[in-house]
């Protein structure tokens, strides 16, 4: 590409017109391109302008003065120096064009006065472009007819050789055998080094699986070990103070303490959930019911419901969509626990004052949903890990959040359960985008009948207390 660009700049232009308007607006029109530009008023000086310094191209007008654009042509045609030169003849809008006689005086293509700037600089430089082909493909058989040439004297001796290498195919036959049995012997090394590396790996894969996995029960163990030390903790303190009844605020601390109770609980549930989702996940058993469902609705109703919780926590939330509805098939069920996962996650890790979106995008295809946020963002080397089962991106112990490393996992088990893709987008101190896209397909239902999506209430309250159980700030 290079070499044509290169060749383009360097090319020049022969124009041949006695029109001065138009001449100038070629004239302009390659010379903007970075081309040479040589004129021409008549046919007499263009042949004399070609034979003095031929030229890589020329625009040929087909009325002139002196004689007309074909009989040019078919002279430069006519001399072996200028056979290859290609002609793009200028025929005016008042003139009758013959096309037959464009092509069979020596032109190669025509453009008509007043023309269209990029036709014709398109047509231009298609030729330019052929004829720098063209110079290609003939030095191209020329370097083979001298590798033609050059194998055919190998060729003749290789024959003389041939007749001498012939009192030596003897030895020849035995070095040969020699060299198969060493041949064979490498080959048979070659192969039990391939084994041993093998095995090398697949020794640090069961290793490295080993150590994921000795993580990861090292870290539900402290999972299950802190809602059920909280629970344990907060059973005591009620205890005592149900012993002093007499406590003025005596109701407002059992509140106190039973509510944390419960948020522990629907954490372990949370958690025991998750677990059991994915390993039926894993083992092929997980089933999704697709009904036909406006997913507009069901994500709205979804986001709005914990808007009063996200707002508690001194973040503003928006929801945002570029269609009203749309029907497609979707479980949704799953559908809210990946909407609810993935703003669990913008909750927790987006300072007070922060901003949490939800946006819907229509497509033919597919519809879009995302959710961003514009909290601490995750950093570039965690974002193809993200994903993977047992991944926290803070795994140290005086982290500010709880998590399993299991909820992304299944977020994107559930939107593939559905046919659909999740990917990431983040930077470190502006906030992360989780980007879902799930085709917009309808199943076939006996009652033929569209579900619209049910109002949320209780069943989604119960949700936001489970999927957002493990959020104490």
């Amino acid at each position: 590409m290079e070499n044509v660009q290169n060749y383009l700049s360097q090319v020049s232009v022969l124009i041949v017109d006695d029109y001065y308007s138009s001449v100038n607006a070629l004239t302009m029109m390659l010379e903007n391109k970075g081309y040479n530009v040589r004129k021409a008023l008549s046919g007499e000086l263009a042949l004399r302008s070609v034979r003095e310094n031929p030229p890589d191209m020329i625009l040929l007008k087909i009325n002139i003065p002196d004689m007309d654009g074909y009989k040019v042509c078919e002279i430069l045609k006519s001399e072996k120096k200028f056979r290859k030169i290609p002609v793009i003849f200028i025929n005016t809008c008042n003139d009758t064009l013959d096309r037959d006689r464009v092509f069979d005086s020596g032109g190669v293509d025509y453009i008509t006065m007043p023309f269209n700037y990029k036709e014709a600089l398109a047509r231009v430089e298609t030729q330019l472009k052929l004829q720098f082909m063209q110079r290609g493909f003939e030095g191209l058989e020329n370097k083979v007819m001298k590798r033609n040439q050059q194998l055919e004297e190998i060729t003749a001796e290789l024959k003389e050789f041939n007749v001498i290498l012939g009192d030596e195919i003897t030895e020849r036959t035995k070095t040969e055998e020699a060299l198969k049995e060493s041949e064979r012997q490498l080959r048979y090394s070659l192969e039990v080094q391939q084994k041993v590396e093998e095995e090398r790996k697949r020794l640090y894969e069961i290793a490295e699986y080993d150590r994921i996995k000795t993580e990861f029960f090292s870290n539900i163990s402290h999972e299950l070990r802190t809602p059920i030390n909280v629970i344990f903790s907060a059973l005591q303190i009620h205890e005592l103070k149900l012993k002093n009844c007499s406590c003025k605020n005596a109701a407002e601390y059992k509140y106190k303490y039973t509510k944390i109770m419960k948020q522990n609980c629907f954490r372990l549930l949370r958690l025991v959930n998750n677990l059991i989702d994915i390993t039926k996940i894993d083992s092929g058993y997980f089933d999704i019911s697709e009904t036909n469902h406006d997913i507009i609705n069901l994500v709205e109703d979804i986001t709005l419901s914990v808007a009063d919780y996200i707002e508690g926590k001194g973040l503003s939330l928006v929801f945002d969509t570029d269609v009203e509805e749309k029907i497609i098939a979707c479980d949704p069920e799953k559908i809210e626990r990946i909407i609810m996962n993935l703003l669990s996650n913008a909750i927790k890790f987006t300072p007070c004052g922060g901003s949490i979106m939800v946006n819907i995008e229509d497509g033919a295809e597919n519809i879009c949903l995302r959710v961003k946020d514009t909290g601490r963002g995750i950093p570039e080397n965690k974002l193809d890990t993200i994903f993977e089962r047992f991944v926290q991106v803070d795994k140290s112990l005086a982290r500010d959040h709880e998590g399993s490393g299991i909820g992304l996992s299944l977020v994107k088990g559930l939107v593939e359960l559905h046919g659909g893709t999740i990917s990431v987008k983040s930077k470190v101190g502006y906030g992360t985008e989780f980007i879902i896209y799930i085709p917009c397909k309808l199943v076939d239902e006996h009652n033929e009948k569209i579900v619209v999506s049910e109002a949320v209430g209780e069943r989604c309250i119960k949700k936001m207390n489970i999927e957002f159980s493990d959020i104490y700030k």
